[in-house]
């Protein structure tokens, strides 16, 4: 029989292609064959000098690393490539348009499950040639079901970025456990211009990558470690003998470090100006190598630190040039510490959780300087509130700011309006702030109103012992002077609409923020009024308040040009209607309403306020 080509041959046509089912089956071998060719990794199975050697001619850091992050393989092969692997030969267009392009210097900052190698390759894929990654925050989570060990940031991470982005000065490692010697020693290696490193919860960094760094990175200004066990004394004595530059020590949680290292730290760093210990143990040795050698510094911030007894407290007013001085949690602090101490230069202080401080130490603290001007106090013994007024009288000339936080206060004229104890006037106080303190209100209020005439910023959170008539003699006492900028009365239970009307009255157009949040007694009567009286307002906050549609309403037909931000979380009575006096009404500049937990709000109105394009969160 003759075939089909044959057939149309003879008849003078042009044959046809008929597809046979033997022709079928090979067909399909041969795409089956194609497909496994497709599937099976050849350029995985070349050796690694091969495949180092193909990278060697990509000179471009973002075309490696674009490579690189579709292989895990090839990702780790560049780690061990040094730059004077790569070929740096370009041609000239485009060394032209490289050169062209400024340098910019770019920050990427990465946390939680993001913390990981990959994530690491991803930062350079998307460097362009004329950025250079100048620093870089990464903060890990610890281990879960759903971030384990082995999806998190490592040494060979590390090493990479370390060796293709050498211009980082800043590098903040949190919570990344398995970051050791080898990703730091590597840091220490390739990053010379290393000005800032804060190191936490790192077990596996010891005294070698440190001592390395020391040596390496001279140029390094401040240099955190927190939560380090494996360290001794022997990375701070390379710090202090090789960093000459470091101005700021932070030493957290080192169980390690002895009075030795610290000493031998500060007493070569003739630049050191800012010093925190916490939860350490250390001796009396140390403040006082502090006051003699650290000549240059300036602040000092003590937590959780034990070992030290009342005497060796002495020393702190010993270093002249001390302006900043933090006291958390001192075990061995007391009222004897600040008895024949002179702190001349002292300008802010904060203790806080001292339990053998009383009014006796603070008005010792108090009378020995002359310039301090932030006093922040959380004690948690009650403290005589006439030995209160002392201690603001010995710096009533300087004090700008005044902070207490959680302070108990006792004596028979502590609430008193017109009997309490009235220091000198403080012309410079600007911010006070009180939260959560008993045994101090209504009395308080009117001695600053009498007193403190240039107070722009006041914060009443959570004081019980605050009412009305606190509030409204306060502001009767500015009228006329009245500086005041931004009102906080947050969780003020005894302040009602009385107060609203006092703040408003007098505040009119100079007020910028007012924040009402849970003070229960304020209805529609006096957040009625907030927008007639206060159109400069930029910031409103009326959360659990017993407000109304009609008290929104009169808000929204206000003239407040300038409001950007309105809360009104969990006020029980809105519904519907006052969102769409909002939309209607209210000015364009608004941009944030935050009305969560207002169980009057239907599903259907919040989507559709959204839509407007305002940011609920």
């Amino acid at each position: 029989m003759r075939s089909t080509t044959e057939t149309c041959e003879s008849k003078g046509k042009k044959p046809r292609v008929l597809v046979s089912q033997s022709n079928t089956t090979v067909g399909e071998d041969t795409a089956a064959i194609s497909q496994e060719a497709q599937d099976q990794d050849f350029i995985n199975s070349l050796p690694d000098e091969c495949i180092s050697h193909i990278f060697s001619f990509l000179p471009e850091p973002r075309d490696r690393c674009s490579c690189s992050a579709v292989s895990r393989r090839w990702f780790l092969l560049q780690i061990f490539m040094l730059k004077s692997d790569f070929s740096t030969k370009l041609d000239r267009s485009t060394t032209t348009t490289t050169t062209s392009l400024p340098r910019l210097e770019i920050s990427r900052q990465l946390s939680g499950e993001e913390v990981t190698d990959l994530r690491l390759a991803s930062i350079l894929v998307g460097l362009q040639s004329n950025e250079v990654l100048a620093e870089l925050c990464l903060k890990g989570s610890f281990p879960s079901p759903s971030n384990p060990s082995n999806r998190r940031v490592t040494d060979k991470g590390i090493s990479a970025i370390a060796r293709i982005c050498n211009g980082i000065r800043v590098l903040k490692l949190w919570n990344c456990p398995c970051i050791g010697n080898k990703g730091i020693s590597t840091v220490a290696l390739n990053c010379n211009a290393l000005e800032k490193l804060e190191l936490a919860n790192s077990p596996m960094v010891t005294d070698e990558s440190l001592i390395l760094v020391a040596a390496k990175c001279v140029k390094l200004s401040s240099i955190t470690l927190d939560a380090i066990p494996n360290i001794t004394n022997e990375s701070l004595q390379a710090f202090g003998n090789h960093s000459k530059s470091l101005k700021s020590v932070a030493l957290i949680g080192c169980p390690l470090i002895q009075d030795a290292g610290i000493i031998s730290l500060v007493a070569n760093l003739p630049y050191l100006a800012a010093l925190k210990l916490a939860s350490m143990k250390v001796g009396d040795a140390v403040l006082k190598s502090i006051a003699y050698y650290a000549k240059a510094i300036r602040i000092l911030h003590l937590e959780s630190i034990f070992g030290i007894t009342m005497f060796g407290y002495f020393w702190i007013g010993a270093a002249k040039n001390l302006t900043d001085v933090t006291l958390i949690s001192c075990y061995g602090l007391a009222d004897a510490s600040f008895n024949t101490t002179c702190f001349a230069g002292l300008k802010n202080v904060v203790i806080r959780n001292c339990n053998g401080i009383t009014e006796a130490g603070l008005i010792h603290l108090t009378n020995s300087t002359q310039m301090l001007e932030r006093l922040y106090l959380e004690i948690p013994t009650d403290i005589a509130y006439k030995g209160l007024m002392q201690a603001l009288s010995n710096c009533s000339r300087s004090i700008r700011t005044l902070v207490l936080v959680r302070c108990s206060f006792f004596g028979s004229d502590k609430d008193q309006p017109f009997n309490s104890i009235s220091p000198q006037e403080c012309p410079l106080l600007q911010n006070v702030r009180l939260e959560k303190c008993r045994g101090i209100g209504d009395g308080f209020l009117c001695w600053l109103g009498r007193t403190c005439k240039g107070v722009k910023d006041l914060s009443l959170v959570e004081m019980e012992s605050v009412t009305d008539h606190g509030v409204t003699y306060l502001m009767d006492y500015l009228r006329g002077v009245n500086k005041i900028t931004s009102v906080d009365l947050t969780g003020c239970t005894k302040v009602g609409n009385r107060s609203v009307w006092a703040v408003t009255r007098e505040c009119t157009t100079r007020l910028r923020k007012l924040n009402l949040t849970r003070c229960i007694r304020v209805t529609d009567r006096g957040f009625g009024v907030i927008g007639s009286r206060c159109p400069n307002l930029v910031v409103l906050n009326v959360s659990g308040c017993e407000i109304t549609d009609e008290g929104v309403r009169r808000i929204a037909d206000s003239d407040m040009e300038e409001l950007q931000e309105l809360s009104m979380a969990g006020c029980g009575k809105i519904t519907d209607r006052s969102l769409l006096s909002i939309e209607m009404s209210l000015t364009p500049s608004l941009e944030k309403v935050n009305v969560g937990e207002c169980p009057g709000l239907t599903p259907f109105g919040i989507d559709w306020f959204k839509t407007q394009g305002y940011d609920m969160n």
